[in-house]
């Protein structure tokens, strides 16, 4: 099948579900959120795998953000955000990565 092909009939068949779940909105709408972004941050460690990125520190920051965005707002998600760098900074300094620590963080 051709991958254009195969990429129109998957949206084709998921749109519903994700009109439906942005419509419900609330708990709904975080946990598309939740699979999206990881999905999304695991295509962007699988491109940049050469370079080490904190994987660990990404998902946990993520998932932070997103959940301080739901209890608490804007200022949750940006305590949420925040709480990422401290997450990398821990993962950076218990694995065993010796990549350049600019390199890992800014992926």
């Amino acid at each position: 099948m051709n991958p254009l092909l195969s990429r129109i009939l998957v949206a084709a068949l998921l749109l519903p579900l994700v009109i439906g779940l942005v419509y419900l909105g609330g708990w709904w709408l975080f946990g598309l959120a939740l699979v999206g972004g990881l999905f999304a941050l695991h295509e962007l460690y699988v491109m940049a795998r050469d370079l080490r990125p904190l994987v660990l520190g990404g998902y946990l920051g993520f998932v932070t953000t997103l959940i301080g965005l739901q209890l608490g707002g804007i200022e949750w998600m940006l305590g949420g955000l925040l709480a990422t760098f401290v997450l990398a900074f821990v993962v950076y300094g218990l694995g065993g990565v010796r990549q350049s620590a600019t390199t890992s963080f800014g992926v």
